[in-house]
């Protein structure tokens, strides 16, 4: 069979699989693992393919869980939600809402696959709200050597419910490592998180000069649960995002978007107010910061922007994450801000990515995993401090090192 090239979302980056499958069922991604893992080939897991680094490469066997979507079920006693692993976050805002439910906290797209945005720390803005993965409260995944593995809670099981797969090992504590683990654990195909009450949120945007902006920020961040700022260097603006949460509106319809750019405010079901729209393609890198290092860092690249960089026109986004456990986390053990930079895709952003990089490593960086950075394992190993924890973890899960290609080595060793 001839495999066509593939590519990831902003195209950067092209691989060509030995075989693309795509399952309708755990039991399928169990044997399929099983066979590659048997014939010595890497496995890799495509969801909506909008990481902006080489996690498939050439020669890999490629798991679409495309067909693996939707709602397993909901507890509203415990308030957790168990979806299907390839579900797009777009798509089960509205059924969790129906059953009376949101996330806690999205980002500022909502096309990734949901097993992407957990496995890479795809987050919102807050101070007082972790990651997506921080919610995490069990997963079903198979590993490396195609068994299939509860860890941590599954609300088909009743929710309360410990894996009885004979292994006492791998329990709800494992999950601060297996949650942010950029695929090199195994392939989730169910996700449990804990949710909240259906809420409403009010939008409100406005524009103001960087320097009000920094002298505003901890106020502004204190008013709302959410807020964030867009600096758009071609005018030396910041462009001012909060949103305040509001009781659930009787029907969760859609509502216009405010563009980029315009003063004004809007209110709506929560999970129609928290993404906005990207069409324009683009290649993004992200570093997140310890709380108190942010508005320095930010100072920084803005500095390199206006006079190292004056031709990028696209925006520096500004977020803050509360700090939480997990081990990979960008956010493990600290408050963080963090800060992204973008450039289009049909431009190279190699030069201003690696420039900027070094700015964000002085201000003790850490890279988001499904966004560019330069960083090996030997860099990122003292940047964590359960790296060693994570390993043994690894070990366990994929000691034959099936979800391990070339460019997971570089991440993770060997």
């Amino acid at each position: 069979m001839n495999i066509a090239p593939e590519s990831n979302w902003s195209g950067a980056v092209t691989f060509k699989p030995t075989a693309v499958h795509v399952p309708i069922h755990e039991d399928e991604v169990a044997t399929l693992v099983a066979n590659a893992a048997a014939s010595g080939h890497k496995v890799r897991v495509v969801g909506s393919r909008h990481s902006f680094v080489p996690f498939w490469n050439d020669g890999d066997v490629i798991l679409d869980l495309r067909r693996l979507a939707g709602i397993v079920a909901v507890d509203t006693e415990s308030q957790l939600a168990e979806f299907h692993a390839g579900t797009v976050i777009a798509d089960l805002g509205l059924p969790l809402w129906r059953a009376g439910f949101a996330l806690a906290n999205m980002g500022d797209i909502d096309r990734q696959a949901l097993a992407g945005a957990i496995s890479t720390g795809t987050h919102g803005t807050g101070g007082s709200i972790g990651s997506l993965s921080s919610r995490l409260a069990g997963v079903a995944l198979v590993d490396g050597s195609g068994q299939l593995r509860q860890i941590g809670l599954s609300v088909r099981d009743g929710g309360n419910k410990h894996p009885q797969e004979g292994d006492t090992t791998y329990r709800e504590p494992r999950l601060d490592g297996v949650a942010v683990a950029a695929g090199a654990l195994g392939v989730f195909t169910r996700i449990t998180l804990q949710v909240l009450p259906r809420y409403g949120l009010l939008e409100r945007q406005w524009q103001i000069t960087p320097e009000d902006c920094l002298a505003r920020l901890s106020d502004y961040e204190r008013a709302t649960r959410h807020f964030e700022f867009f600096y758009t260097p071609r005018d030396d603006r910041c462009h001012c995002k909060s949103l305040a949460v509001v009781a659930a509106p009787q029907e969760a319809l859609p509502v216009p978007e405010l563009e980029f750019g315009v003063q004004g405010e809007r209110v709506g079901a929560s999970f129609r107010i928290f993404p906005s729209a990207r069409e324009q393609k683009f290649n993004e890198m992200e570093y997140s910061v310890p709380a108190l290092k942010g508005e320095a860092c930010f100072l920084a690249i803005r500095k390199l922007l206006r006079e190292d960089f004056p031709q990028v026109a696209w925006p520096v986004e500004y977020r803050t994450v509360a700090a939480d456990a997990l081990w990979l986390s960008p956010n493990q053990g600290r408050a963080s801000v963090t800060i992204s930079i973008h450039q289009g895709a049909e431009r190279d952003p190699e030069a201003f990515f690696r420039a900027a990089e070094q700015i964000f490593l002085a201000y003790d960086g850490r890279p988001h995993w499904g966004k560019q950075h330069f960083l090996d394992a030997s860099q990122l190993a003292a940047r964590y401090p359960h790296w060693s924890d994570f390993q043994r973890l690894r070990d366990a899960l994929d000691a034959p090192r099936t979800f391990s290609n070339a460019y997971v080595t570089r991440l993770f060793g060997r």
